[in-house]
């Protein structure tokens, strides 16, 4: 198992074959559809004569006076990845006008290995159909719609307006340019997004040679990290003169007034949290101090201050808007309706080790002590934002 372990890691930092090797092979996202999505987008962007060849296909097939459009010029090209349409996102909206003024819209939903999904009670490009063609600024337009997919991927779209287009077809279309994205990219269909099947580099084929195994693997250094998580937090809540009583939502005996949590996302993604008990109201906001191990890692971790916009169904959330208020609050990132105000990451190498775990518990026993008093100064300028609001909505 070590030695095909090895054996990965050394062809993965070695690189694929020169003929293979692109953006997204190096970084092992060779079909992720997201980032192939925004790279598409880019192409369509920057290379014009691709957005027009992708028109006349369309218009030749399904536009019966094609004398309506003139796109010898065009103009006001805005290109939109994950253009929110309904209930649903389509993966890319262009819009522009022609040499006539015409508008013309292209809508595009990519598929690299998965097939349409239902939008509520309707599939994808249904959903974005009715939408693009419903709107008042687009009913005068020529509205495009193309299903974008490798050719070993053989679903089709299920809205009849759509045209299927594979990637084949766009690399016949991208301009022989001096762009290094696109002509990356087209290197990229080559290797990955042509003929009827995937290929698989060394790598992925030693992976699936062997993949019972290493799942047997990875689950079982999965508990085994998350007990050491657990047993690390017991030395720093003992350090905090705190007690665990329960590891669900727990009270911290000693310190009545704050409650303990953790919360596992995966395979040794975890979050423990420390907070005051008013610091969380249901469907409003959650504030916590927290021991967060990102991604798995235990060479990534990080102390911070973290505020949860929990409201829902609120057009103006009270958390982001009291942040916004307050801009001596400095926001070190941004996650959703996550909002870290403080974050400092913890790293020092052999992990696991005796002077490891010295270090860890003393740096988490300090940030955390500091943290605390942080968090009890920002929750308090909380509440009396709240009260003001509250005042100013009543008068």
């Amino acid at each position: 198992m070590l030695h095909i372990l090895e054996e990965i890691l050394s062809n993965s930092s070695s690189g694929i074959k020169n003929n293979e090797s692109t953006f997204l092979s190096v970084i092992g996202r060779s079909y992720d559809e997201d980032l192939i999505s925004r790279i598409v987008a880019y192409c369509l962007a920057k290379d014009t004569s691709l957005i027009k060849k992708l028109i006349e296909r369309y218009v030749h097939k399904h536009l019966n006076d094609q004398a309506l459009i003139d796109i010898s010029s065009i103009k006001d090209v805005l290109v939109s990845p994950e253009k929110a349409m309904g209930l649903g996102r389509a993966d890319i909206f262009v819009s522009l006008t022609d040499a006539n003024n015409q508008m013309i819209t292209l809508t595009i939903e990519n598929k690299i290995y998965s097939y349409e999904h239902m939008t509520g009670d309707q599939y994808q490009t249904q959903v974005y159909y009715d939408w693009v063609t419903q709107q008042p600024m687009y009913a005068d337009a020529i509205n495009i719609f193309y299903y974008l997919r490798p050719d070993y991927n053989y679903s089709v779209a299920q809205c009849a307006a759509f045209e299927n287009l594979s990637y084949i077809d766009v690399l016949g279309m991208l301009s022989a340019c001096d762009d290094v994205i696109i002509r990356d990219f087209a290197t990229h269909i080559n290797y990955a997004l042509r003929g009827d099947t995937m290929t698989f580099d060394p790598v992925e084929k030693l992976l699936l040679n062997n993949y019972k195994a290493f799942e047997e693997k990875r689950a079982e250094a999965t508990k085994k990290v998350k007990a050491y998580q657990d047993m690390l937090i017991q030395k720093i809540v003992d350090r905090l003169d705190l007690v665990i009583v329960d590891w669900r939502k727990l009270q911290l005996e000693g310190k009545p007034d704050f409650l303990c949590e953790k919360e596992h996302y995966g395979a040794g993604i975890g979050s423990y949290r420390l907070y005051k008990e008013n610091w969380y109201k249901e469907n409003e906001h959650y504030f916590y101090v927290e021991i967060k191990f990102e991604f798995g890692c235990m060479d990534q971790i990080s102390f911070q201050c973290t505020l949860r916009d929990d409201e829902k169904g609120k057009h103006d959330h009270s958390v982001p808007k009291f942040l916004y208020n307050n801009p001596d609050i400095k926001i070190a990132e941004i996650d959703g309706k996550y909002r870290v105000i403080e974050k400092q990451p913890f790293f020092v190498e052999d992990w696991g080790s005796p002077a490891w775990e010295t270090q860890f518990v003393e740096a988490a026993v300090q940030y955390l002590k500091s943290y605390m008093v942080r968090m009890d100064q920002v929750f308090a300028e909380y509440q009396n934002f709240k009260t003001t609001e509250m005042q100013k909505n009543n008068t």
